[in-house]
């Protein structure tokens, strides 16, 4: 498994693929744009590596993750659109409030002519086993 954590300041994350077609990324602590940067380039370079040319998933875990400065939140509308047009098909979704997940969903909107389909879940292995489950008939 790649393992990739970055520590600056007030935030962590922690991106890692596994074979199955999918990234996991952890956030924690509140973010600026700095850090949102950091996490959507590293997005970029798994992708890159392990993804390219392909439709795969991310389980988004925001369990751990306090809410962001407000040009985080317009960057994130941009960063979903970008991730959809490399080929993200599922989401997975893990919030620790309902406003992450208004958040989340808001994001959604911008993609909807998209085939981008996300869930929420409040269990780890249940978001893995429905994104396993999405992905296998594409893979």
């Amino acid at each position: 498994m790649d393992y990739q954590k970055n520590a600056h300041g007030t935030y962590e994350f922690d991106l890692s693929y596994i074979s199955e077609g999918i990234i996991i990324g952890r956030g924690f602590g509140s973010w600026n744009l700095e850090a949102a940067t950091q996490w959507f380039n590293k997005q970029c370079d798994i992708h890159k590596e392990h993804l390219e040319g392909s439709r795969w998933g991310m389980l988004s875990d925001a369990r751990k993750w306090e809410l962001c400065t407000p040009d985080v939140t317009e960057y994130f509308d941009w960063t979903v659109q970008e991730l959809v047009k490399i080929g993200l098909y599922r989401e997975a979704f893990l919030p620790s409030t309902n406003i992450q997940k208004a958040i989340v969903s808001h994001y959604g909107e911008k993609v909807k002519e998209s085939q981008r389909k996300i869930e929420y879940f409040t269990c780890e292995s249940a978001a893995l086993e429905w994104l396993r489950l999405e992905l296998k008939p594409i893979r």
